[in-house]
């Protein structure tokens, strides 16, 4: 990962992007308050707490045994963490972007939300 500022909220975002990439539904969703709920933009609700978004990755890590994202530049304001990522969900298919906007609040992601 490139050098990135370090802070608390920075901290946690990191370690769900590890657990991401090491296909970790468990540490994953463990980043996240229970009532944490992700969105794709404009505001669709994606999955529903950290419950939801556990078993949601667990299958998505065993459709998808390649994928994984490479945070390419962070902008970090007060609490939100912004991520612009590339995600490559198989060898064979071309890597696409993401926005990542991450709420951090008390050592968790309180909202995560996806721009495509």
């Amino acid at each position: 990962m490139t050098n990135f500022p370090v802070t608390a909220s920075t901290k946690v975002v990191d370690a769900f992007i590890a657990a991401y990439n090491a296909h970790d539904a468990k540490t994953f969703a463990a980043q996240f308050v229970e009532n944490a709920n992700a969105y794709e933009h404009p505001g669709e609700l994606a999955q529903e707490g950290s419950a939801g978004l556990e078993a949601y990755y667990a299958k998505r890590f065993q459709e998808l045994p390649y994928l994984r994202t490479e945070i390419l530049h962070r902008i970090v304001i007060g609490d939100y963490v912004i991520d612009h990522e590339r995600v490559q969900r198989a060898a064979d298919q071309e890597p696409f972007d993401t926005l990542a906007i991450n709420l951090v609040r008390d050592g968790k992601i309180q909202r995560l939300d996806i721009v495509r």
